[in-house]
């Protein structure tokens, strides 16, 4: 069963950056996930609409902060400007 969570307006005025994973964005189109206020714990998979490569398991904490992302540095593209950027239609809600 799936919960509904209503996205803040402030998440909206975040910048569009795709690091800003904390409060800010709902990643991938696959397995959508909400990464908000109160989420507590979930894995991400696929983010091949974001980023290339894979980054594994995400933590993320009771607040919606990131515990540990792990080296991310080779696991990107050369150059991600050449991919899009995340954007308010990005945040999605479950």
């Amino acid at each position: 069963m799936q919960q509904v969570i209503s996205v803040p307006p402030l998440l909206e005025q975040e910048p569009p950056a795709p690091w800003a994973l904390g409060r800010a964005r709902a990643l991938g189109t696959n397995n959508t996930l909400v990464l908000g206020w109160t989420v507590a714990s979930s894995t991400i998979g696929n983010l091949r609409h974001q980023w290339c490569g894979s980054i594994g398991i995400l933590l993320l904490g009771h607040a919606g902060a990131l515990d540990a992302i792990g080296n991310l540095g080779r696991q990107w593209c050369e150059s991600f400007e050449h991919h899009r950027h995340l954007d308010a239609l990005d945040v999605r809600e479950l």
